[in-house]
């Protein structure tokens, strides 16, 4: 490490090393080291630094309501008891029609549907 360090000090003409010297030497005296937009002083016709204005962000509010986890559904074999059950073949040539239509999204909600509304009727 010290031999790269020897020879990048031969890299620089000492016509180049006294100005920066003296660049640093000043930025010292005036305590503006560094890379503030005072550093040291702009040649004619280079612009100083911008100042970019950021849009402002979520308040700690919206942050903490968006970052909120939905609770989880039940596991699928707590929601659902699977049932075999008998159709008659002219019902269920139509509930497979109405399926291969598209009016009927999935079967299984047909028939939940279908008895949810029977039960409710004539047992309620």
């Amino acid at each position: 490490m010290q031999g790269q360090a020897k020879r990048s000090r031969g890299i620089l003409s000492p016509k180049i090393k006294e100005e920066l010297n003296r660049k640093r030497f000043i930025e010292e005296e005036e305590g503006t080291g560094g890379d503030d937009d005072t550093a040291g002083a702009r040649p004619a016709g280079v612009p100083g630094r911008r100042q970019i204005k950021f849009p402002k962000g979520p308040t700690a509010q919206q942050e903490s309501e968006a970052n909120t986890v939905p609770p989880k559904a039940l596991p699928f074999e707590e929601r659902y008891q699977r049932v075999t059950t008998y159709l008659e073949k002219g019902l269920h040539e139509r509930i497979q029609h109405l399926r291969s239509s598209g009016r009927v999204a999935s079967v299984t909600a047909l028939y939940n549907a279908a008895l949810r509304q029977y039960i409710n009727k004539y047992y309620n």
